[in-house]
């Protein structure tokens, strides 16, 4: 596991957008997704739930 990749999840959680948090921290959209990606591998459980564009923080998500 990545410290960075905990601080972009922070960050995403604050802005509540990948997109947003994506453009703030000058990196493409796929960057942060992956990075999200890592940890909930690392993790073996969903941080965010996906449905109909939005992200919702998982009670995982929260515990992190």
């Amino acid at each position: 596991m990545k410290l960075e990749n905990l601080r972009m999840f922070c960050l995403v959680v604050d802005e509540g957008s990948i997109s947003q948090a994506a453009r703030l921290s000058f990196l493409s959209q796929p960057a942060v997704t992956r990075q999200i990606h890592q940890l909930e591998n690392y993790y073996s459980t969903l941080l965010f739930d996906r449905e109909e564009g939005r992200l919702r923080v998982t009670e995982a998500g929260k515990l992190l």
